[in-house]
């Protein structure tokens, strides 16, 4: 997050997030007249804003300034949320430090500090640890992490509905799964699920009568609207890696690493199964997506994760060359993404 402001990498101090204008133009709307809580309130985002809010506060920068330096706030919580979420997932302290290391070097991060994700980057991070603190839920059957759960998920809601859309879409299938199993277990984790469900879509219902504002069905809806013809299938697929977002996509080593540890997940349990539904679900989509929803897709991905099953089987196996490499060009690849975004 401070690396693109080093001298001695933007001797001009030049502004590296393309939405940076964006956002402070939005910012300015929301807060030009007296009631600006409410208009921040009927905003489909209010909950970034509130949190942005409070960092400019608590940091005493200006607008343009605390925009410039919010992923120094937003960055760490990403690593930190994506470390819960794999430790909840297999309880695993060295297996969730590769996924945080992923993370920080991954595409997520990099491409973000390109275009300035920052509300889709907030939103990641409330997803990880409310569905880390779900799986939390199913395992030992906690009430309070369940609540816990169930609260971030009203926070998501208004932060950025089609982010929580990708990620509760597939929980909807898992309910399925759940209910076809049978068994004591599976019957407590579905009555969990349907409380979670609940919570979202009281927060979803009073987001659009008493907020006047967008929800996860309309954020959906521009998933549709942006189907493509088959024509268009694969010149977009092409240029959203090499080229869109100023080639941060372009991580080989990570999307190879991603791509392995997708074909050698092996679905034992729920928790598996989720994570099948949930890059199944986004394969589909991808296909027929316009290319800035093919990004958007990309990047929520969670790349790190499955890369992270790859690595971890390397250190089990004592491949130190894998590991090692890995170490290197992820370090590599996010200073030189990050550095030429002021180029």
């Amino acid at each position: 997050a401070l690396y693109p402001y080093f001298s001695t990498v933007n001797p001009g101090d030049v502004d590296f997030g393309v939405d940076i204008p964006a956002y402070e133009h939005k910012i300015q709307v929301l807060t030009s007249d007296d009631a600006w809580f409410n208009s921040v309130l009927r905003d489909t985002r209010a909950f970034f804003y509130m949190v942005f809010f409070s960092f400019r506060f608590a940091t005493g920068l200006d607008t343009h300034s605390a925009l410039r330096f919010f992923p120094v706030l937003l960055n760490p919580l990403f690593v930190i949320a994506s470390y819960y979420f794999s430790y909840e997932f297999y309880r695993n302290h060295r297996f969730a430090s590769w996924c945080a290391f992923l993370s920080s070097t991954g595409l997520t991060l990099t491409s973000s500090m390109f275009a300035y994700y920052l509300t889709s980057l907030l939103a990641l991070c409330l997803v990880f640890v409310s569905l880390g603190l779900l799986f939390r839920a199913f395992r030992v059957q906690d009430r309070k992490s369940l609540f816990g759960a169930s609260v971030l998920g009203v926070l998501l809601v208004f932060t950025h509905p089609w982010t929580m859309d990708q990620y509760v879409s597939g929980l909807v299938f898992l309910f399925g799964y759940l209910l076809y199993r049978r068994g004591e277990q599976y019957k407590v984790r579905s009555l969990y699920l349907v409380g979670y469900f609940g919570v979202i879509g009281l927060a979803e219902l009073s987001k659009i009568l008493f907020f006047k504002s967008v929800g996860g069905a309309a954020a959906s809806e521009t998933v549709l609207l942006g189907l493509i013809g088959i024509d268009e299938i694969l010149r977009d697929a092409l240029k959203a890696f090499p080229f869109a977002l100023g080639g941060t996509l372009s991580n080989a080593l990570l999307i190879l690493l991603g791509t392995i540890g997708i074909y050698q997940f092996r679905v034992k349990d729920h928790r598996e199964q989720y994570l099948v539904l949930l890059v199944l679900l986004r394969s589909l989509v991808y296909i027929v997506s316009k290319q800035a929803r093919k990004m958007r897709l990309i990047l929520n991905i969670p790349f790190g994760f499955f890369g992270a099953l790859v690595l971890y089987v390397a250190y089990e196996r004592r491949h130190l060359p894998l590991m090692v490499f890995t170490l290197m060009y992820s370090l590599f690849y996010t200073l030189l993404s990050v550095g030429s975004l002021v180029w």
